[in-house]
C-alpha cells in the first residue's frame, strides 16, 4: 500500500507513477469522465470511484511487467482511463495493455463491458487508425454475440451511422449535413455524445469536405453552408477554435476554389463565415498559422472581390457617377483572373457615413481606412497586382502605380492622410476616355510593363460595350 500512496502523492503533484511528468490531454485530467464525454444518459456508465488509483495501480503493473496480476475488476473498468497518459502515451497505445484487455473482452458474456468499451473507444478514437479499428471490430463482435437489450440502442446506432466501422466518421457527417435535424437533435440519435470527444472532432471535419462537395452543386450549396454554420458556431463563437482545428477547416472548405468560384451567393456566406470568425489573414494571422496557402489565397481574392465590388457600390451611392461601372470592371477583371488577392478601401468623409452603414453588424465592419485632408467626396482604393501597388483615386483623382514597395502606402491601417496617398513619382494615369477604354488601355499597358499579366479590352471593358466582345 505505501508504494500506491506514493504513487497516488505523485499524480497530484503532476508526475506519472513512476516519477515522470505527465502529459495530460484536455480530457484526462476531468475527473466527471462520463459526463464529459457524453454518453450517461444512454449507456448508464457510472466511473469507478477513484481513477488516480486505477491508473496509479496499472501504471506500476506496467513498470514491474505484471498486468496479469491485476484484479478483474481492475481489468473491466480500464476503458475508463483509456487516455490517461505515461510519458505521453496513452495507456490504450500501448500494446501490452490493449492486448491484455481486449484478451478479456473477447470472452466477455457482460453487455456492460461493451458499454465500457464504447466509451474508451470514443474517448480515444483516432480515424482510420489500425487502434481504433480493432476496438471497433471487438465492439461489432460483441454487439453480435451478446443478446442484451440494453445493447440495442448500440446495435440501431452502429447499423444507421457505421460508428464501429472504418467509415464511422464520413458515415456520420454525411448523414448530418443530409439530414434535417437539430444539433442537439442529431446529438442525441448519436447516443448523447459530446462535441468535445475525439470522434465528433473528427466528424466536424469530414463535416467541411462534405459541405465542399455539395456547394458545387446546384440547389444544395444554400443549405450546405447553413448546416456547416449549425455544426460549428455554438453560443456565438466555434466550437473548436484552436488554431490548428482553424487550419484543417479552412483547408477542407476552401482549397477547392483554387482555380474556380462556387455561386456569388454562397461565396459570400463563407467569405462572411471566415472573415467573422477568424479575420482576414493579413490581419489576424495566427488564426491562419495552420491554413495552406491555397486556402489563404482563395479567402483574400474573395475579400478582394467583394472590397473593391463594395467601394464603387459605396462611392455610387454617395456620389451617382457614370464613371464607377467602368472603374469596376476593369479592377475585377484582374480579380477573376486570379491576379489581385489584396485590395483595401481608404473612405473620404461622405463614403465613410456610407460604409459603416452598409457594413454594420457584418464582418467587414471597420474593415476600412478613413482619409482625411481631401475633398469632401474623394476616397481611395489600394490595390495590389503582383509586386505593384496600385493607388486608385476617385472622381478626377489619378491612379497612381507604383513598382517600388519601398515609398508605396501600407495597407490594412485604420487612417491615411490624402497627401501620403498622392504626389509620387512613378507612373500616374488620368481616368480619361473611359467609354472607348483610353486610360483602361494605359494602365493595362503598364502594368504588363511591370508584371507580364496581360488583359484585353473584352476583360475589362463593361459588359454593355458589346463591341469590345467576340
Amino acid at each position: 500500500m505505501s508504494h500506491l500512496r506514493n504513487a497516488l502523492q505523485r499524480i497530484k503533484e503532476g508526475v506519472d507513477p513512476l516519477g515522470n511528468q505527465l502529459v495530460l490531454e484536455r480530457h484526462v485530467a476531468l475527473r466527471d469522465v462520463v459526463s464529459t464525454m457524453g454518453l450517461a444518459a444512454d449507456v448508464h456508465l457510472k466511473a469507478p470511484g477513484d481513477l488516480n488509483e486505477l491508473f496509479a495501480r496499472i501504471a506500476m503493473a506496467l513498470h514491474a511487467q505484471t498486468l496479469s496480476s491485476l484484479s478483474l475488476k481492475d481489468k473491466r473498468e480500464v476503458p475508463f482511463i483509456f487516455n490517461w497518459q505515461i510519458e505521453g502515451v496513452s495507456l490504450c497505445e500501448r500494446t501490452e495493455v490493449l492486448e491484455w484487455y481486449l484478451e478479456y473482452f473477447r470472452d466477455t458474456d457482460k453487455a456492460r463491458d461493451v458499454r465500457r468499451l464504447i466509451f474508451g473507444y470514443f474517448a480515444t478514437f483516432k480515424n482510420r487508425s489500425k487502434l481504433s479499428e480493432d476496438v471497433a471490430r471487438a465492439i461489432v463482435d460483441a454487439l453480435g454475440r451478446i443478446d442484451s437489450q440494453s445493447l440495442e440502442p448500440w446495435r440501431s446506432r452502429h447499423a444507421r451511422f457505421q460508428l464501429f466501422s472504418p467509415g464511422a466518421v464520413q458515415a456520420t457527417a454525411a448523414a448530418y449535413t443530409r439530414s434535417q435535424a437539430q444539433v442537439h437533435e442529431f446529438l442525441h440519435d448519436l447516443g448523447d455524445l459530446e462535441p468535445a470527444s475525439p470522434f465528433l472532432h473528427e466528424c466536424s471535419f469530414a463535416i467541411a469536405a462534405d459541405v465542399a462537395v455539395q456547394v458545387s452543386k446546384p440547389n444544395l450549396g444554400a443549405r450546405a453552408v447553413e448546416r456547416l454554420k449549425a455544426w460549428w458556431i455554438d453560443g456565438g463563437k466555434l466550437r473548436y477554435d484552436d488554431v490548428r482545428s482553424l487550419g484543417r477547416l479552412a483547408n477542407e472548405i476552401l482549397s477547392p476554389w483554387m482555380e474556380r468560384d462556387p455561386a456569388d451567393d454562397i461565396q459570400a456566406q463563407l467569405l462572411e463565415f471566415f472573415l467573422r470568425y477568424y479575420g482576414h489573414p493579413r490581419l489576424k494571422p495566427g488564426q491562419w498559422q495552420y491554413a495552406d496557402e491555397a486556402a489563404q489565397s482563395t479567402i483574400m481574392r474573395w475579400n478582394a472581390r467583394s472590397t473593391i465590388e463594395d467601394f464603387f457600390k459605396i462611392l455610387d451611392a454617395s456620389a451617382p457617377v457614370e464613371q464607377w461601372s467602368y472603374r469596376s470592371a476593369f479592377w475585377l477583371s484582374y480579380v477573376n483572373r486570379n491576379h489581385v488577392f489584396e485590395a483595401w478601401p481608404v473612405f473620404g468623409r461622405a463614403a465613410t457615413s456610407k460604409a459603416k452603414r452598409l457594413f454594420s453588424g457584418t464582418a467587414r465592419d471597420g474593415q476600412y481606412g478613413e482619409l482625411t485632408g481631401a475633398s469632401f467626396d474623394q476616397s481611395v482604393l489600394l490595390i495590389k497586382i503582383d509586386n505593384l501597388t496600385i493607388v486608385e483615386w476617385s472622381h478626377n483623382g489619378q491612379c497612381w502605380i507604383m513598382t517600388s514597395s519601398r515609398h508605396a502606402p501600407s495597407f490594412y491601417r485604420e487612417a491615411y492622410s490624402a497627401s501620403e496617398l498622392r504626389g509620387f513619382s512613378s507612373a500616374s494615369v488620368r481616368h480619361d476616355g473611359k467609354e472607348r477604354g483610353t486610360w483602361q488601355a494605359e494602365v493595362q499597358q503598364r502594368i504588363f510593363e511591370n508584371t507580364g499579366i496581360r488583359m484585353s479590352a473584352a476583360d475589362y471593358m463593361p459588359r454593355t460595350h458589346d463591341r469590345y466582345r467576340s
